[in-house]
């Protein structure tokens, strides 16, 4: 009888304890206990149906001595978009080397196409055009746009609108725009375009030269906008991030869009070595960003991605918090020199999916960054894996 007793007990002993193990499962599931250590703190989130619209924001000229200069000269404590910071971006051109950086054209040829180019060149490398984001977008059947605070046929607008051996030869830039099929084009009066409006008009464009005429725009028709200056110190009388909103209204359509929106200035003012002007307009490419993220409140389907295609002026980080009272010399004087540098430039991507895991942050090359673009219009998603780490 001891034995069988004793049995019994270890019976139950057994029972007892696989019931508690059977309870702390059944706790540890409820409370979401991974049961791999190695799980991810921030997998990778679910996306969304479908990405329509694609929003590529360029400050020309942006460094990140820039954006904490600015910060600094007007006592802001953070930008807008700061949090959605994914990485550093490497700017180099084919033939730029450690004394010598890159231009607008190399850089902003390497956004739009995915292929490094040298200085100069506007998407056509070595006599070559090369397939741009916009034809891709345009192939995709999503309207398109170029808006931009410079002059249409500067070397950005124009690696993103045509196909030129140099910079330099404008009116071929004008003649590729007119034929580029691009749905809306908005920058700073230029007499080239003044000049072609009858050939524009002829290729199916309303030629805009007041800002009013925003007011209508017709979704069914193509805009050629050569209106008065859109920079910060005329921002009482264009309103740069207004017109954004009515040109993002305009193009928002079901087979969604690509738009380019560009600061030109940041770059002009340090060439000059202009502190001042070129921190205003730090803080007006953030008011044209709270336009786009106001635009994108509320919906899943947009891609706002922000960079710059180089620095310009090697500036340097003002050694004090508060920099509101020095002389104009002294903040000129934080400028290395008057031309591009290779300091690296950041990469800033808005996308509802991204707002719960900020997983990349190494560096990449801005060629990187026509690749996601790609992805995003012809797949409509977000491909992760095209950032990659960079060692």
């Amino acid at each position: 009888m001891k034995k069988i007793a004793a049995a019994l007990i270890c019976s139950l002993v057994v029972m007892f304890v696989l019931v508690g193990c059977s309870i702390n499962l059944n706790i540890n599931q409820n409370n979401n206990t991974p049961s791999n250590p190695n799980t991810p703190s921030n997998p990778q989130p679910e996306q969304p149906a479908a990405v329509k619209n694609v929003i590529m924001m360029i400050g020309d000229g942006f460094g990140p001595n820039h954006l904490a200069n600015a910060k600094k000269y007007f006592g802001i404590d953070e930008f807008v978009y700061e949090d959605d910071y994914i990485c550093d971006v490497t700017t180099y051109s084919k033939d730029s080397n450690e004394e010598w950086a890159t231009d607008s054209a190399a850089s902003a040829s390497a956004l739009a196409t995915g292929k490094k180019h040298y200085n100069g060149e506007v998407s056509r490398h070595l006599g070559e055009d090369i397939q741009s984001i916009m034809e891709i977008a345009q192939a995709q059947g999503k309207k398109t746009g170029i808006m931009t605070s410079d002059t249409l046929h500067g070397a950005t607008p124009g690696a993103y609108s045509a196909h030129t051996n140099s910079r330099e030869n404008k009116a071929e830039i004008v003649a590729d725009q007119i034929q580029s099929g691009i749905d809306i084009m908005v920058g700073s009066a230029a007499e080239e375009y003044t000049n072609a409006q009858q050939d524009f008009v002829e290729a199916g464009y309303n030629y805009i030269d007041n800002v009013a005429a925003f007011d209508s725009l017709n979704p069914n028709q193509k805009y050629l906008g050569n209106v008065p200056a859109l920079y910060a110190n005329n921002q009482g009388y264009i309103n740069y991030p207004a017109l954004i909103t009515k040109v993002l209204n305009y193009l928002d359509n079901e087979d969604g869009f690509f738009l380019m929106i560009e600061n030109g200035l940041i770059d002009s003012y340090s060439h000059g070595n202009n502190f001042v002007s070129a921190m205003e307009e730090v803080v007006y490419f953030e008011a044209m960003i709270k336009a786009v993220y106001t635009f994108c409140e509320g919906r899943d389907d947009t891609v706002v991605i922000i960079t710059s295609d180089h620095e310009t002026g090697n500036l340097a980080l003002a050694d004090e918090e508060d920099i509101s009272q020095w002389e104009a010399s002294r903040l000129n004087a934080l400028y290395g020199w008057d031309r591009h540098s290779n300091m690296n430039v950041k990469l800033f991507i808005r996308f509802a999916s991204l707002e719960d895991a900020k997983i990349y942050k190494d560096m990449i090359d801005n060629i990187d960054i026509f690749t996601l673009c790609q992805k995003l219009v012809e797949d409509e998603s977000f491909d992760y894996t095209v950032i990659q780490q960079v060692a």
